[in-house]
């Protein structure tokens, strides 16, 4: 740990041991008989905390290790879930587009029997509209032929 680092700086002789620090649960003191001592280990604290804080325990390690692997456990299933996601999404769109296309077809369809219809019924009335005609035709010339036997 950063403390660690900063033992063998001299701070405060009590009873013939060197104290720079103090430390109760995460707080920490730091301790000097000069201003100067306590500048240079504060230094060393600072730059001890912003290259990553020194050693730490296996135990620190290990639940650092867990914590890494969950992450990245979660991150891989959130991944494949999204791939799933994007996958169904996929396929969805693919059915959607292809009952479009089935659809437009039976309507393409169902319009091309219409004109036929269409075409056959002109075709029928033509023809009925010809025979008509043709029937007034014999009997006017029917008529004519009556009224000059006469």
């Amino acid at each position: 740990m950063i403390v660690r680092n900063i033992e063998q700086h001299e701070g405060v002789k009590v009873v013939g041991h060197n104290i720079n620090n103090l430390r109760y649960a995460d707080d920490t003191v730091l301790i000097a008989d000069l201003e100067e001592k306590l500048q240079n280990i504060l230094t060393i604290v600072t730059i001890e905390t912003f290259l990553g804080g020194g050693r730490r325990s296996k135990k620190e390690e290990e639940g650092e290790r867990r914590r890494r692997k969950k992450k990245k456990k979660k991150k891989e299933e959130e991944e494949e879930e999204e791939k799933k996601k994007k996958k169904k999404k996929k396929k969805k769109k693919k059915k959607k587009k292809k009952k479009k296309k089935k659809k437009k077809k039976k309507e393409k369809k169902e319009e091309e029997e219409g004109r036929r219809r269409r075409r056959r019924r002109k075709k029928k009335e033509e023809e009925e509209r010809g025979e008509r005609r043709r029937k007034k035709k014999k009997s006017t010339c029917n008529n004519k032929n009556n009224n000059n036997r006469r």
